[in-house]
């Protein structure tokens, strides 16, 4: 408990360790975004939420003098520390992030000034400010306990740190900021009916990860009158629909549980193909496995296998050129890195970000006859397509969105891009 109250108002916090602790945190953090070893899990977490923030801010707010000093002090370490993660991105990687995303972060940046000034007077020690300081920071970190424990379960042991780390900082807040022992038992109450409410709702509304996971064509003809459907349900659930904006028929998948499993697509005669699937947070791969009535034989089973496997999609990426965008259309690229570059078709969708890394369909509203022609990548690989999606959606209004591209067993979406 001394150590607990050391850490939080006992730590003689002066501007030039307040500097110092911006710069470390905000490379720390930089070097996490990076690290290709723990991407999606608790350690990169801090890259895209708030919850360790959280912490940071509050330490800064008890460990001020003043509330004008908490209000300064929390604006310099955010504005230290937030432009470094993108930066040092940038130098390393040769990206653009800070002129992509360090917008919006400044914005909290500048947010911080009111809440580190009135986030100090959670010091003295009153109801007021357990009931209108400290409650809307549990309820907001409850939050984010909800939507880590829906990813841990949907990816164990994936967040499970993270998790218990916004579990137990909602207990310790009301514990560290408050002496009076009446003020601290009605915060820990507090923060344990969020907490229980929030195992409740996650439990009740698991993580879904939608997404299309075949197209008709080629190979692969089928519509509505076939079934798909998983061999083991606790993963999932397969349905058919048919898409307007690229006027075919799709596989789409709803995704319950990361692991590997095997799905079918079952013709009326009752012919069916089997592929091998490895479902992750948000990505898949999959794998023709056999076909139950085919009269191929062992080796030209090896040899289409073989050719299935030459091509794989994370291998791809795509990426929407910042100074092509309008609300109308933007111009993309598509990178592809396989021993045997695929060609592409002019039919795409756009998806918007629903937040919390959920995405959704826009509305169509014209369906589009796509050209039949297929473009060809450079000897590097590359492929660049100038889309245009006025007559399919119109404007898009200001926000995040990402394109989406099929081809044959995989569903390609390119990295967000912005509309301001």
């Amino acid at each position: 408990m001394k150590r607990l109250n050391k850490l939080f108002g006992g730590i003689d916090l002066n501007w030039k360790k307040l500097i110092i602790f911006a710069i470390i945190a905000g490379i720390y953090t930089a070097i996490m975004a990076m690290l290709p070893i723990v991407e999606d899990t608790s350690f990169s977490d801090l890259t895209a939420r708030f919850e360790v923030w959280i912490l940071l801010g509050i330490l800064i707010i008890m460990n001020s003098k003043s509330a004008k000093d908490s209000a300064m002090k929390c604006f310099v370490f955010f504005l230290i520390s937030q432009p470094l993660v993108y930066l040092v991105q940038d130098v390393i990687n040769h990206s653009n992030l800070f002129v992509t995303y360090y917008r919006y972060w400044f914005m909290w940046t500048i947010a911080t000034i009111p809440m580190g000034f009135f986030g100090y007077f959670m010091k003295k020690d009153k109801w007021w400010g357990l009931a209108f300081i400290l409650t809307p920071i549990l309820l907001f970190l409850g939050e984010h306990y909800a939507n880590y424990l829906s990813e841990t379960m949907f990816s164990f042991p994936r967040h499970l740190l993270t998790t218990i780390f916004c579990f137990v900082t909602l207990i310790i807040y009301p514990i560290a900021i408050f002496k009076n022992k009446k003020i601290q038992i009605a915060g820990t109450i507090i923060s344990s009916v969020i907490i229980i409410a929030m195992t409740i709702i996650s439990c009740v509304n698991p993580a879904i990860y939608n997404t299309d996971i075949l197209s008709s064509g080629g190979e692969y003809q089928f519509d509505n009158t076939y079934k798909a459907y998983l061999t083991d349900s606790k993963y999932g659930d397969l349905s058919i629909r048919y898409e307007d904006g690229i006027e075919s028929y799709l596989i789409h998948a709803r995704f319950r549980k990361e692991g590997k499993t095997e799905f079918v697509l079952e013709s009326p005669s009752g012919e069916k193909t089997i592929f091998e699937i490895n479902i992750k947070r948000d990505t898949y791969d999959i794998e023709k496995k056999e076909s139950a009535n085919s009269s191929l034989n062992e080796k030209d089973q090896e040899l289409n296998a073989k050719l299935d496997n030459q091509w794989k999609s994370e291998n791809v990426k795509i990426t929407v050129k910042e100074d092509s965008i309008t609300k109308t259309g933007a111009t993309i690229t598509i990178e592809d890195k396989n021993e045997s570059p695929k060609s592409w078709g002019m039919n795409f969708a756009v998806q918007i970000s629903a937040g919390n890394d959920k995405w959704e369909d826009l509305i169509i509203k014209e369906t589009i006859s796509w050209v039949e022609m297929l473009i060809s990548p450079n000897e590097n690989g590359i492929t660049e397509m100038q889309l245009d999606w006025h007559d399919m959606y119109g404007e898009l209004n200001q926000g995040t969105y990402r394109i989406v591209k099929y081809n044959g067993l995989s569903t390609i979406y390119s990295e967000p891009f912005t509309i301001k």
